[in-house]
């Protein structure tokens, strides 16, 4: 039987990601100003997501969008969440960060890595409906920002509780992330130890 080796690049960029999709609470981040912004454009955009205007949100989006979500699949292009907005967001519920769980980092040369937790609620109620977690790869180009790629995922039904763990779950939560990031800084080092490719046999 042939074999076909199949070779593989990932990006410096997916390597950030990949480190810092561990879920984590109220952690410290590194640039304050920067969460300000970020923070800042988080609120613009969801404000125009949760008022129909499918237009401005695709304002905070690069062209060649990549949205990721953990029940819908993968998405492409600003057109396919300026549609969604539309089509399919608008008079049917509205998004809300969280308090508290923001966090930014720098990617130099690059822009920033946001995650967090938000909630959705059902237009005309008044306690949300469902919870997940997202992150959102920012890119900078001169003073401009917008999101080029989107992960939605750990989607589930909104609770107190999901929404504000114990002492003991953030305790847990944080020894996952550190073990996470541990785990993957090892295999990173060991990835670009390699020169950056990964050989995979079929």
């Amino acid at each position: 039987m042939s074999q076909t080796i199949k070779q593989f690049r990932l990006s410096a960029a997916l390597a950030a990601i990949i480190l810092c999709a561990a879920p984590a609470f109220a952690q410290e981040t590194e640039d304050p100003a920067l969460t300000a912004l970020i923070a800042e454009k988080d609120a613009a955009m969801f404000a125009a997501f949760n008022t129909c205007d499918g237009d401005t949100v695709g304002e905070y989006v690069e062209e060649d969008l990549e949205f990721y979500h953990d029940n819908a699949g993968l998405s492409r292009g600003r057109t396919s969440i300026v549609e969604a907005v539309k089509n399919n967001v608008c008079n049917n519920f509205t998004r809300q960060l969280l308090p508290g769980t923001l966090e930014v980092w720098p990617v130099p040369g690059y822009g920033a890595i946001e995650t967090g937790v938000h909630t959705f609620t059902n237009v005309g109620a008044t306690e949300p409906h469902g919870i997940g977690r997202f992150l959102h790869i920012w890119h900078q180009d001169g003073d401009t920002w917008r999101i080029a790629r989107i992960v939605s995922y750990d989607h589930g039904p909104y609770t107190p509780e999901a929404a504000s763990p114990s002492e003991d779950e953030r305790a847990d939560l944080e020894e996952q992330a550190a073990a996470a990031r541990a785990g993957m800084a090892e295999k990173s080092k060991e990835f670009m130890d390699k020169g950056g490719e990964i050989y995979v046999e079929e």
